[in-house]
């Protein structure tokens, strides 16, 4: 896979996605590129035919039937709920982020307690170190 492509539809503040460029680069150690595109783009989304990337879409609210698909290619990450301090707000956003991109890559869930991949896990903020080496690993097939 060749690389993260980090866009946003709607009101998406662009720190936001800074900040979700530099966590994804960190823990995957893969190439990111940031755009925004405009709303009118988003149905187009769906059934796209991404051969080199994983899309990662952020998204100011929620839209019906836009959603991450396991082991698809794009990845689906609402913030329009975020509040907070800005250390909770991003330490929040990019614990989204690596969540949705270990469902686009396929990781199922994790038992692990605290990890982000434990769908009753009451605040997980990281991925254990498991399933953070199974998304770098799966992150680098084509």
């Amino acid at each position: 896979m060749g690389y993260i492509y980090l866009t946003s539809f709607g009101e998406v503040e662009v720190r936001f996605l800074l900040a979700g460029a530099f966590g994804v680069k960190k823990i995957l150690r893969k190439e990111v590129r940031v755009s925004a595109v405009p709303s009118r783009s988003l149905s187009d989304l769906r059934g796209i035919y991404l051969p080199h990337m994983i899309l990662l879409v952020v998204l100011s609210d929620t839209v019906s039937g836009l959603e991450t698909e396991r082991g698809g290619k794009v990845a689906v990450v609402g913030v329009g709920d975020l509040r907070g301090e800005e250390e909770e707000v991003f330490s929040e956003l990019l614990g989204r982020i690596y969540r949705e991109l270990g469902i686009a890559f396929g990781l199922g869930w994790c038992e692990e307690p605290s990890c982000l991949m434990n769908p009753f896990a009451l605040s997980p903020r990281r991925l254990c170190p498991s399933c953070e080496m199974e998304l770098r690993a799966r992150s680098t097939r084509p």
